[in-house]
This record gives C-alpha cells, sequence and structure tokens, in this order.
C-alpha cells in the first residue's frame, strides 16, 4: 500500500515500476534478484490523467494503474461515518482487550458535521483516541478532540 503517490520522489517510484515490471526484487544484502508477485494498492489526492504542470509524475502514476477506484471525499459520504467510526472505535477497543462501545447521539452528529479535510485518517485518529480515553461503554463528547467541538476540522455551514 503506497499511501498518497504523488509526493513519492522519482527515484523511489520508478524502483517500484520496475520491480513490478520484472517480477521480481534485489532485497537489501542478497546477492541476486529474488522473484516476487506483486499487488500494489496506492492512493492519489489528484487526478492523474488530469494535465498538470508534472506530466512526467502523471505519467509514472498511470504506469502502476491496472484498475481505477474513485471514492469521493468522505464530507460527500456523510453515511459512511457512523459505520467508519464505529468500527475504528472497537478495533482500537479489541486491541486493547476491552469490551466494544458505542457512540453517543451527541458524538455521533459531532462527529457527522465535520467536513473531514484528511478524510478517513483524521476521523480514525479521533475516534480511537476516544476509545483509548473513554473508560467505560458509550464514547461521548468529552473523549472526543475538543478541535471537533470548535470547528476544526471544519464544520459544514
Amino acid at each position: 500500500m503506497l499511501d498518497i503517490i504523488e509526493y513519492m520522489k522519482s527515484e523511489p517510484l520508478q524502483k517500484v515500476v520496475a520491480a513490478i515490471d520484472a517480477g521480481a526484487v534485489f532485497p537489501a544484502g542478497a546477492s541476486a534478484p529474488v522473484p516476487a508477485d506483486v499487488q500494489l494498492l496506492m492512493t492519489v489526492e489528484i487526478n492523474p490523467w488530469a494535465e498538470n504542470e508534472a506530466d512526467r509524475r502523471r505519467h509514472e502514476h498511470i504506469q502502476l494503474v491496472d484498475v481505477e477506484l474513485t471514492l469521493p471525499p468522505l464530507r460527500e459520504r456523510r453515511a459512511d461515518i457512523r459505520l467508519l467510526a464505529e468500527h475504528f472505535a472497537n478495533r482500537q477497543r479489541e486491541y486493547d482487550g476491552r469490551p466494544p462501545v458505542t457512540l453517543t447521539t451527541a458524538a455521533m452528529e459531532l462527529l457527522e458535521d465535520c467536513l473531514w479535510g484528511m478524510n478517513i485518517l483524521e476521523l480514525k485518529a479521533a475516534v480511537q483516541g476516544a476509545a483509548i480515553l473513554c473508560p467505560g461503554s458509550e464514547i461521548g463528547l468529552e473523549f472526543l478532540p475538543r478541535t471537533l467541538a470548535r470547528g476544526t476540522p471544519e464544520k459544514k455551514t
């Protein structure tokens, strides 16, 4: 998984492309390449097909694409927030060896009102932190980051 691949420097990206094309990698310290059947999942924040000043980078991205899946930002998928928030909270609780939790109506409304500029990663961080802090079985507003209540990430109007 390469997340937000447009920030990856050209040289390592070219090595990834070469390894996929060759079906082999050359591990550090190895004397010969090792066969590798690689499947790569990558994310981009930009449209690599759009005309822009970085045509060379755009073509590097396109070389890696076999299947394209476009997901709208989280702020356009409000129905996903509840499912994702509950999943992240309970995955954290399971990791900590604690029982599952629910989110109060007020906490869920606050999460659903945010624009989530950093998308799912920002939601995940907020909810996992709340799951860690919550001693009981219900995550309320008091366990969510204060920045959410102040409007950061931006709240929709």
